[in-house]
């Protein structure tokens, strides 16, 4: 099966052929980051409804972890919790340093951190406000 690198192109691959209809899109930050015209975030506000998303691919366009780079993964947590998401979300960095298991460390710890933070500012001041 050919690769897309947006989520239209997935579509496009996956709605003609009846065998793919069935397949969810996969979400790919670093990809999208690159090559999306809008943010991840909003990107994901306009999918996530349509059910087509089934996996979330969380890293940089620096190719390292989350929190490694410049993308920014709140408002990506965000628009996650508000669309309901319940699919896989993993951590996929290409480079780790200073090693693999520090990496995955810091990366779920920045994660969980965020989406601690995420939900004590829902809590406080409502979904809307956060």
């Amino acid at each position: 099966m050919p690769s897309a690198t947006t989520v239209s192109k997935g579509l496009s691959i996956t709605s003609g052929d009846p065998a793919q209809r069935s397949r969810s899109i996969e979400v790919d930050c670093c990809a999208a980051a690159r090559a999306e015209q809008q943010s991840i975030a909003d990107l994901l506000r306009q999918w996530l409804p349509t059910g087509i998303i089934g996996h979330v691919h969380c890293n940089d366009p620096n190719r390292r972890g989350p929190g490694e780079g410049s993308l920014a993964f709140a408002p990506i947590l965000r628009a996650l919790a508000e669309g309901g998401y319940r699919g896989a979300a993993a951590v996929e960095p290409f480079d780790y340093p200073p090693d693999g298991r520090t990496c995955a460390a810091w990366a779920i710890g920045y994660l969980r951190g965020l989406a601690a933070w995420l939900e004590r500012l829902a809590t406080r001041y409502g979904k809307r406000n956060c």
